[in-house]
């Protein structure tokens, strides 16, 4: 009778078993497997109660048999009575040392507790009852995962799958696994046994949409988002991922529909404001950007975060931003993120007075308004600098990051250099160059490969403007020139013509035919390339042989003057300028290619200088039209470029500057020296 009871249970007809199992028990009332199975019919039935009436008796009955301890602790912890269930399955080992079941469920108690060495002792005895079990495996390769070794634990769960193909808690762990190690393909694959096994798992389910999602499959993401939303309609970050995919779509209605339902229902509603407003101007939706954010401001008036939201969704238009910010005030006139984006207006309208007293009052009502702070600390530099310092010690003990503390060093040196203490301004700035993200290592000139072949086309037109040149009001001189000025090289996207961004060889390689390339590319692009002077971040023989028959405009400075600058300033396309001695002897082997062609008087490069440009603009844009044979157009007039810097004081030295370093930085200028001289300082 138990073994048809049994076979009821496993057809799953509930009531039969219950019948059978109930006359047994009849005819035995003291048989310990007939209450066992009773109680284990009762717990499928959903009655866990009697369940656990029905198991204590057979326990009663047959204390030792570790079956029976087994499953009252799988109902304990059916029950959430997670502690009662750790001491039954201690019952199970004492009972019976070779109970694989009651190490592995001890175990993953232990690993869920995150006490990663109680979890490998009972793993090193489930090895000893039977090392090579599926469910032993995957024990092994969770704990693996924990304690950071993922190639072992992907090798142990892999090899869980192979003995147990079929095994649901095998696949999802794999998945799993796969999923965190960023292999999305495989993930996807065994999540996808694994939810067609469990549908109504929603948790492997949001797994699998991940993993769709990281390989761009948004359709098939958005069936299982779908069949999510189906169930449970107000999950949050399931309408919020359909709002994305269906905008990212075309479908901008039923995308905004999900974005507005969810920020309905979320207290939270401004952390999930910001990746909503990331989708759709990353798809340039500003205007729907602009509605979703004013219908929360209707909601929300006095939300500080959501005006600065607001107000940065009109960046590139200061006349919309100053109508904004007038809102603002008049809906929180006491605020003091508002006053602070009042005095940062001020200060570029170059009304300094009143960013001055602005920001005062900004930072009297909060000392961590650090935008205010800063513009107090700017307008000491620039009536008082003495009165600047101890403002700049406060801000560097509360800075936080390296591009904050890079910031309060960089004006610390400014504050000096306006007290003449040169060696306490390079004191700072060499400190700041130690405070940097992360970026790439100065390039180093390569010497010619094996010349690419010419061709009859138009000769590719390059602009150099050395780093720490300044080279605004040379590129504003091409506004006069019939000439297209590329700057796209100095982004992070490279072209596939092996001229990079970067200077090093980019992630496409160097094509078999580079000028071809070069001139095809730009085509794409709708550009001529006889019109295009293409503005780079190095030169170098290498760039020259791969562009044969180039012309070169290449804007220099005095190499002190250039360190500096460097120093300050940056340089371009995120490199790394470690210290002012490494600056130093990269700009003499970085220049070392131009100086030798310019004393040889190749016609194909001309120099100019920072100072003449700036003293002869005109002058300049003749030379130039006249090297790039460019004809200046009747009326043509350049746009003289807005004086950057903040607060009245310009950013980065001026010529010269550099006499007044002459002994904080003897050993970097002896280095130039050589240099200088051959460019003729």
């Amino acid at each position: 009778m138990l073994a048809q009871a049994l076979k009821s249970l496993r057809a799953g007809d509930i009531d039969a078993a219950l019948a059978t199992i109930r006359d047994f028990l009849d005819q035995h009332p003291q048989d310990a497997d007939g209450h066992h199975l009773h109680g284990v019919i009762l717990r499928a039935a959903g009655d866990f109660d009697g369940s656990a009436a029905s198991i204590d008796r057979a326990i009663e009955l047959a204390p030792q048999t570790s079956a029976f301890h087994l499953s009252r602790a799988s109902l304990l912890l059916d029950r959430r009575d997670l502690i009662q269930a750790k001491a039954e399955l201690g019952k199970v080992i004492e009972a019976d040392p070779n109970q694989l079941a009651g190490y592995l469920m001890l175990a993953n108690f232990a690993l869920a507790s995150n006490d990663l060495d109680e979890a490998d002792r009972l793993l090193k005895l489930a090895l000893r009852v039977e090392p090579e079990h599926p469910q032993v495996l995957i024990l092994k390769g969770q704990l693996l995962a924990a304690r950071g070794d993922n190639d072992a634990s992907l090798a142990a769960l892999t090899k869980a799958l192979d003995r147990a193909p079929n095994d649901p808690l095998a696949q999802v762990s794999l998945g799993l696994a796969y999923l965190k190690n960023g292999h999305f393909a495989f993930a996807a694959q065994l999540l996808e046994k694994a939810v067609a096994q469990k549908p109504e798992a929603f948790g492997l389910r949001w797994a699998l949409i991940r993993a769709l999602k990281e390989q761009d499959r948004l359709d098939e993401a958005l069936v299982h988002i779908e069949a999510l939303l189906a169930h449970q309609p107000d999950n949050l970050p399931a309408l919020a991922l359909r709002g994305d995919i269906r905008i990212s779509g075309g479908n901008l209605e039923g995308g905004l529909e999900d974005y507005r339902r969810t920020l309905d229902l979320s207290p939270q509603r401004l952390a999930l404001l910001g990746p909503m407003l990331g989708v759709l101007l990353n798809r340039g939706l500003r205007q729907p950007a602009r509605d979703l954010v004013e219908e929360q401001l209707q909601r929300e008036p006095l939300n500080d975060a959501l005006w600065q939201g607001r107000v940065r969704l009109e960046a590139g238009d200061f006349a919309a931003q100053v109508e904004i910010i007038r809102r603002w005030s008049a809906a929180l006139p006491d605020s003091t993120a508002c006053l602070e984006a009042q005095a940062q207006q001020a200060e570029l309208q170059g009304d300094l007075p009143r960013a001055r007293e602005l920001a005062e009052r900004a930072v009297a009502g909060d000392a961590s308004r650090a935008s205010a702070e800063f513009i107090l600390i700017r307008a000491d530099i620039r009536d008082d600098p003495a009165s600047a310092l101890p403002r700049l010690e406060r801000a560097f003990s509360a800075a936080q990051g390296n591009q904050s503390r890079r910031m309060v060093l960089f004006w610390e040196g400014i504050a000096f250099d306006r007290l003449d203490q040169p060696a306490e301004a390079i004191t700072r700035w060499s400190q700041m160059l130690l405070h940097q993200s992360p970026g790439l290592p100065l390039p180093v000139s390569a010497p010619q490969e094996a010349e690419n072949p010419s061709d009859d086309g138009p000769a590719p037109k390059l602009m150099w403007t050395v780093p720490g040149s300044r080279p605004d009001r040379l590129a504003a001189l091409f506004e006069a020139l019939p000439a297209a000025l590329t700057a796209d090289r100095f982004g992070n996207l490279p072209r596939a013509d092996g001229l990079g961004p970067v200077k090093a060889l980019d992630a496409f390689g160097q094509p078999a035919d580079p000028l071809p390339t070069w001139r095809r590319l730009l085509a794409d692009r709708g550009l001529d390339p006889a019109t295009v002077v293409e503005w780079i971040p190095n030169w170098d023989e290498r760039l020259a042989g791969r562009l044969p028959g180039s012309r070169l405009l290449a804007l220099v400075r005095d190499p002190r003057d250039l360190l500096l600058a460097m120093a300050l300033d940056g340089a371009p396309q995120n490199y790394q300028v470690p210290s002012f001695d490494i600056a130093a002897a990269w700009l003499v082997q970085a220049l070392e290619p131009l100086v030798q062609r310019v004393e040889a008087g190749d016609p194909s490069v001309l120099m100019l200088r920072t100072e003449d440009v700036d003293r002869d603009p005109h002058g300049a844009l003749d030379r130039i039209g006249a090297f790039f044979e460019f004809e200046r157009p009747a009326g043509a007039e350049w746009s003289e470029p807005r004086p950057r810097g903040l607060g009245g004081i310009p950013l980065g030295l001026p010529d010269g500057r550099w006499q007044r370093y002459a002994e904080a930085l003897a050993g970097p200028f002896a280095v130039v020296a050589p240099l200088a001289a051959r460019l003729g300082y």
